[in-house]
């Protein structure tokens, strides 16, 4: 019997099934709601009970199975069902693993494996134990993050709830290795974005000594070819793991996995770059997945995570990456089987490969440089540049909004000019420094991949006088890729 229920009634479930309620509903007087705790209640309740459904709804908190729910409450299978139709209750089915053959996905955040290989675990529920290790694991994110930005516990606790859930429902087991979430990170933290060599290797190893006890006979670490630093630095850092640690994953089979839904953030040529990268560039031929039979129980998984994401959002986003990545399947997931050991990927990739020597050049030979940051303000990431590049002096113009972050940063060799938050506002201050100073202007911001941004500024393209970046952070590995390299030869002008 399925672990889902089918379009007739609850029967059609494993009576030996366990009853859980979704961490995100709450019974509130005779309605239920969903909620994110006393931080957000939505205004309009999910159902309303009778005084019977009360009691009902209450015993479902000791996850009692289906069988003894239906004995003791003999009329209670359409109510089940309403609730279950509802996304208010799940079944989990009870596991019988058929082989000890041992899966562990590394996720950057509590969701992502769901998300992106969600399918593929749902086919091999039962099959083989699987682990799921998240790197990320405090957080104070959730779709109304207004609400719960200072509510680390909470937003922690209700996500670790959907972890152990979502896995139950795959038959998976869920371990972290508690880092920070972004968000934290420019609270709590240091406000870095993309680690530096020093901390990957401080992360492999915490990610070692999760990992290498399982034992496991196959790891899939995600590709992170979007601009998302959580899922960069997992990756790096099981990259650094494997690496470092060889002689523990000898016999491992490693494979990657497209992370969704940032996978297509920059487009299938660099998706195939990165993999051929990280194969030690070696081509590699693309193994899908078949989820076309429980595409519907993957979409019902994601929605487990209704803390972090509007469902209405990221489902269609899930449906159209499984729908249309080329494959002989209605539905499917992607991964690629390495045949090498891993190798990090070059940061010189996500940059503009025409151009990215140009701004190496003007940062080098230069006294001072314009530097437009349309984005987060990580002052790691401005020392860094620097401390490689003194005595370079850095006018730094950054949006009213990162005054909080600036903070972090006393240096000398900076100054610091504010303006409004607004896409107009930047376009007004790159123009006016390109059109009015002779200074080379770096422009960094990820709007400037959104088509009608990119287009507005396509004019400030001119190599010899500025440089445009989706992401500090990967320009700031491009430069010390290109450091590092002391064979780099420097473009003649």
């Amino acid at each position: 019997m399925s672990n889902f229920l089918g379009v007739n009634d609850i029967y059609n479930a494993n009576i030996n099934s366990k009853i859980v309620i979704n961490p995100n509903f709450q019974r509130i007087d005779e309605k239920i709601f969903f909620n994110l705790g006393r931080f957000h209640i939505s205004r309009r309740e999910s159902d309303e009970l009778s005084e019977g459904q009360i009691q009902l709804f209450d015993t479902l908190h000791e996850q009692p199975t289906l069988d003894r729910i239906l004995c003791n409450f003999p009329d209670s299978d359409i109510c089940l069902k309403r609730w279950w139709n509802l996304g208010i209750i799940e079944l989990v089915a009870p596991l019988k693993r058929k082989s000890d053959s041992h899966l562990v996905v590394i996720e950057p955040h509590i969701d992502d494996a769901i998300l992106s290989v969600g399918g593929a675990l749902l086919n091999r529920r039962g099959e083989q134990k699987i682990t799921i290790v998240s790197n990320i694991f405090h957080s104070n994110y959730t779709c109304y993050h207004e609400k719960t930005t200072h509510e680390k516990a909470f937003v922690t606790e209700r996500r670790a709830k959907e972890a152990r859930l979502a896995c139950e429902m795959v038959g998976a087991t869920h371990l972290h290795i508690g880092q920070l979430d972004k968000p934290l990170r420019w609270m709590e933290g240091n406000g870095q974005d993309l680690l530096h060599s020093d901390q990957l290797e401080e992360l492999a190893t915490m990610l070692r000594d999760v990992i290498a006890p399982l034992n496991a006979d196959e790891i899939w670490i995600p590709i992170a070819s979007g601009s998302h630093s959580d899922h960069h630095n997992t990756r790096n850092a099981a990259i650094l793991m494997l690496q470092r640690y060889k002689e523990e994953f000898v016999t491992c089979r490693i494979s990657l996995y497209e992370d969704l839904p940032y996978g297509h953030d920059f487009g299938g040529e660099m998706r195939d770059r990165l993999v051929s990268q990280i194969n030690g560039g070696s081509l590699l031929d693309t193994q899908f997945e078949d989820i076309t039979s429980i595409m519907e129980n993957k979409k019902r998984l994601v929605g487990i995570f209704a803390s972090q994401f509007r469902t209405s959002f990221m489902v269609p986003s899930i449906i159209s990456s499984a729908k249309n990545i080329h494959s002989d399947f209605e539905f499917s997931e992607r991964r690629w089987a390495l045949t090498h050991t891993p190798t990090l990927p070059s940061y010189v990739d996500f940059e503009q490969l025409d151009s990215i020597d140009m701004l190496f050049k003007n940062l080098k030979d230069n006294d001072v440089v314009n530097l437009v940051i349309h984005d987060y303000f990580v002052a790691k990431d401005i020392e860094k540049i620097i401390d490689e590049f003194s005595p370079l002096k850095l006018n730094i113009y950054t949006r009213e909004r990162e005054k909080i972050r600036t903070v972090n940063l006393n240096s000398e060799h900076v100054s610091l000019t504010y303006y409004s938050d607004t896409i107009d506002a930047f376009y007004k201050c790159v123009d006016t420094l390109l059109s009015t100073e002779n200074l080379f202007c770096v422009i960094a911001g990820y709007q400037l991949g959104q088509p009608a941004v990119a287009a507005r500024f396509e004019g400030f393209k001119d190599p010899k006088h500025s440089y445009q970046t989706l992401w500090m952070s990967s320009m700031v590995g491009a430069l010390d890729e290109l450091i590092a390299n002391t064979l780099l030869e420097l473009p003649k002008e």
